[in-house]
Order: structure tokens, then sequence, then C-alpha cells
């Protein structure tokens, strides 16, 4: 089926599967062109550390393309068209799609427009699924029959062609929708805020900081989140350099385990449930890195991570701050979420309070300028 018709829900798209180079290159040649196109990926990562990306899809408004990447000799046309400034690529729920791109790429996806971010802006849901959106919308009932299929396998059948071009079929009647419905205000903070997601794939987290992504880190001391950041730094770069899933080498709670327990043997390490086969591999590397870690002089260990629970008066700030958050999403008609995340109103606080806190990603500075005037007043009646 190199070619085929959608004929589902009484709308008739032509599908091709592009598996050439040079067939892609004229393709790109008519979309650099266009001003908008709609774009998805399926990929597979569950037994890697990188995403395999095993389609891209591309809406023009009349066809319905699947490129095959494991095909295509050449897909940097491709990728000229993700960085093309005069055309805005159109997704729903992007994030993912953005990070098997970017390491394919090694380009920004700009301009940028999520569908999702766009309903979350229009006070429809922060989280709205394609299928949710498209029956809202366009009432289309849609089945997400292949979401765990093997999108590696080749050939393709069927279904799964099906599959992937009705994810993008819809997307720009939805985009057109929803763009219409945006002020010009709310259409700033959402192509700020896909931005932000863009440009955040391009500036991963180093290694050596890979412990602030655990959970459970605030709650340690220091000597226990210094052992945590040479642990996770090593499983960082293990799983980098193997290709495999983090968890395959240890999971968060058993680096926690590591950090927080008395371990010396190989027999400690059996006492954690971490596995005979991990510990065959890297038991030797792990008891060197607890020895390393408890020989390092107090002032090279890294700062100990906030726990917002221990901060004093910080519960009823965040009870204050979230009422204030969830009015201003009222009056500006916006969903709840984008402003009352816990963790943007956790770091308004703290950074207040002159505690050092990471910048949530998606604080731009819209969401400063729209919050400050009432978060300042507020924060200032509650201190002592």
């Amino acid at each position: 089926m190199p070619r085929f018709e959608l004929t589902e829900h009484g709308e008739n798209v032509h599908v091709e599967t592009v598996s050439d180079s040079t067939r892609l290159e004229e393709l790109c040649a008519q979309w650099r062109q266009l001003p908008v196109l709609a774009m998805d990926t399926e990929f597979e990562r569950s037994r890697t550390y990188y995403s395999r990306l095993a389609l891209v899809q591309v809406y023009d408004g009349t066809e319905v393309y699947l490129i095959d990447p494991m095909a295509v000799a050449d897909l940097s046309a491709l990728g000229e068209i993700l960085a093309a400034p005069g055309t805005i690529k159109v997704f729903h729920s992007c994030s993912e799609d953005l990070e098997v791109l970017y390491q394919h790429f090694g380009v920004r996806t700009e301009p940028l427009f999520d569908t999702q971010m766009a309903a979350a802006f229009l006070n429809m849901g922060a989280s709205m699924g394609y299928a949710g959106l498209v029956e809202k919308l366009l009432q289309v009932s849609l089945q997400k029959s292949e979401t765990r299929t093997d999108w590696l396998q080749r050939p393709l059948n069927d279904k799964q062609k099906i599959y992937a071009a009705q994810d993008v079929q819809y997307l720009l009647p939805i985009y057109h929708q929803l763009d219409e419905q945006l002020t010009d205000e709310k259409r700033r903070w959402l192509f700020a805020d896909a931005a932000t997601l863009a440009a955040g794939v391009e500036a991963q987290m180093p290694p050596e900081l890979a412990y602030l992504r655990v959970k459970a880190a605030a709650q340690l001391d220091q000597p226990g989140l210094n052992r945590l950041a040479l642990l996770a730094e090593w499983r960082e770069k293990e799983a980098q350099q193997q290709d495999i899933p983090r968890s395959f080498l240890l999971k968060d709670p058993q680096l926690i385990q590591l950090s927080v327990q008395n371990v010396n043997s190989v027999a400690d390490m059996l006492a954690l449930d971490i596995s005979r086969g991990t510990l065959r591999k890297y038991a030797s590397d792990l008891l060197l890195l607890l020895q390393k870690a408890d020989q390092l002089p107090s002032e090279q260990w890294p700062t100990r991570v906030t726990d917002f629970r221990r901060v004093p008066g910080g519960k009823p700030l965040l009870q204050a701050f979230r009422k204030a958050a969830l009015r201003m999403a009222e009056e500006a008609d916006i969903a709840p979420e984008l402003l009352a995340n816990r963790k943007m109103l956790e770091y308004g606080i703290l950074k207040r309070m002159d505690i050092p806190v990471p910048v949530p990603r998606l604080w731009n500075p819209w969401r400063e300028q729209l919050t400050a005037p009432v978060f300042d007043p507020l924060f200032a009646s509650h201190s002592p």
C-alpha cells in the first residue's frame, strides 16, 4: 500500500508513503512555499536511551505523506523544513516529537504551534488528547488502536498506515479553528511557550546534574545527596554509552537506597534488591563511586535540593498563591494549570524568599508579567 486513499469518516484524503530521497526533496521544495504544515512522528524507545525515529507524517492540506526514515537515505531536506522560519509546524502534544526530531536532525523545530497547548489557552483543558480534540471540534471519533504497535517493523501493515495518517489528517482543520479563536495576546503566549519547548531539547541536562531528576532527591541530607549525585551521573553516562534506558541499570529507588544505606559490599547491595546481573557487571564500579563520594570534601558536595514541604510558612503561602493563580486563570479564560502548576507556584514563592531554585521550563516572561502584580503584594502580606 505505497499509496492509498483514506476514506474513513467520509473525508477522502490521499496518502503516499515516501521512501526515497528524490521524492522527499521534491515534496520539501513544495512545502517550503506553504505557510503551515501538520506533522507527527512515530518512534520507539522502550529498550533504548535514545529514541528511534520510525516514521514522520506530514499533511500539507491536500495529501498525507508517510516518510520512512528507515528507507530514505538522505533526510536533510526534511530537516530544512523543520527549521524553515516561514512555515508553521503544527503538532499535538509535541514535547516527545521535538526530542526525537532534534536527536535525528540536530535542528530546532520552529515556528511551532501545538494544538494541545492552544486548547489550554482557550480553556478547553490542559491536557486534551488528539482524539478528544478532534471529536470536540470536528465531531469525528477516532479509534486509537495502534498506540502500542511496533513502529520499527517493516513493512508497516495497513492498520498502522491508516492510524499514522489519521494522526495528521485532522491537525490542520483543528489548527485553523483554534488559531481563529485565539486573541493576539494568547497567540503570543502560545508561541512563546512552544518556542521554549523547542529550545529546551537543545539544552539537555548535563550528567553531573542528573540527580535533580531523581524522585525523592529533596528528602536526602547533604552526604546522601553527594552520593546520589555521583551515582546518578554514572548511571546517565553509562545509559547514554550503552544506549539503554536508565532503569535497565538502576531504578530511582535503588539509587536512593544506595545513597542512604551503609553499603560496603556486594551482600549489602543484594539486600537492596539490586539484581545479580547488574551487580556482576557493576558492583565494583558502584562501590568505588560510593567510596569516592565519601572521600570528597564537603565544600564540593552539591547544594541540597529544597524540599518545599520543609520551608517555614510554605504551605499557607502555596495555598494563597494557588487561589490567586486560579483567579487569574479564570479572568484570562485559560486552563488553570497554565498558572497554577505546583512547580511554578513553588518557584514563585522560593524566589521571593531568596532561596535558590531552578526556573521552571515554561516560566516565560508573560507569566511573570501577568502574575507579579498579584504575587508580590500577596507574598508581602504573608511575610512576618
